[in-house]
């Protein structure tokens, strides 16, 4: 998330260092980064979706949405039906360590293909093995680049995806300021 939200994470930090918060930020992998934010271990996950947080009490939501990502369905060029079935006859491919798909997309498709990256992801629905995948509408160029001979993005069944900042709830004392920052991020 931090790559693909250029400056994101740094104008929060220093929105809460302006309340006067000690804020620090730490750049992990997603599937790391939650495990550090239900722990404790970390205050603040900047951007998340709240299916995935779903559940889990020590987590509080701060408002407003922070990002809206969208995620474009892709599918094989011989196949371009595809982009309009409807996802319980489809089966699609995931990626491993992307609770997007874990918690979002793949419950709606009959079955799920679990893949360790995107590039994987996207040879399996090439090479026919899986019906589709979804991929970050504003990353789109490696289709485009990579895999245009095979592959076409769908302007249909786009997941819209807002995603939120959760506070746990070792820090509760923060949250007036985290709550400001905020406000003043966003002007709500």
């Amino acid at each position: 998330a931090y790559n693909n939200m250029p400056g994101l994470a740094d104008r929060v930090v220093k929105s809460l260092k302006a309340q006067g918060l000690n804020a620090q930020l730490t750049v992990v992998p997603g599937e790391r980064a939650f495990h550090l934010l239900k722990s404790g271990e970390a205050a603040l996950d900047i951007i998340r979706h709240e299916k995935v947080a779903q559940g889990i009490s020590q987590l509080k939501k701060v408002p407003p949405v922070v990002t809206t990502v969208r995620f474009t369905r892709v599918v094989p060029k011989a196949s371009v039906e595809n982009c309009i079935r409807r996802e319980s006859e489809l089966a699609v491919v995931g990626i491993k360590g992307n609770r997007v798909f874990d918690g979002v997309i793949a419950p709606k498709f009959k079955e799920i293909v679990w893949v360790p990256s995107e590039d994987h992801a996207f040879r399996m629905v090439s090479a026919n093995r899986a019906d589709l995948t979804y991929w970050m509408s504003s990353r789109l160029e490696v289709i485009e680049q990579e895999y245009s001979d095979l592959l076409i993005t769908c302007d249909k069944n786009v997941v819209v995806m807002p995603l939120h900042s959760y506070l746990h709830s070792n820090y509760e004392l923060a949250w007036p300021q985290v709550e400001a920052a905020y406000r003043e991020m966003f002007g709500i």
